[in-house]
């Protein structure tokens, strides 16, 4: 069995059209718990991106969903 697929925080950033820093500042700002390291990159898994794009909704990095009250 293989592991997860997992995104650096600047692949997470580049699906989502930002820049690193607004990704790390949902984890900086408690939005998200802290992800897992791996050696000095965070990573996450595909999993966990419907997560990181409602924190960077919250956090005012990307517009509201469309439809949605987020």
């Amino acid at each position: 069995m293989y592991p997860p697929p997992v995104l650096t925080v600047g692949a997470v950033a580049k699906h989502f059209g930002l820049r690193e820093w607004q990704v790390r500042r949902v984890f900086e700002r408690g939005l998200l718990p802290e992800p897992v390291r791996v050696g000095a990159y965070r990573v996450v898994t595909e999993a966990e991106l419907p997560a990181v794009e409602d924190a960077l909704r919250r956090a005012g990095y990307l517009p509201p969903a469309e439809g949605g009250d987020t």
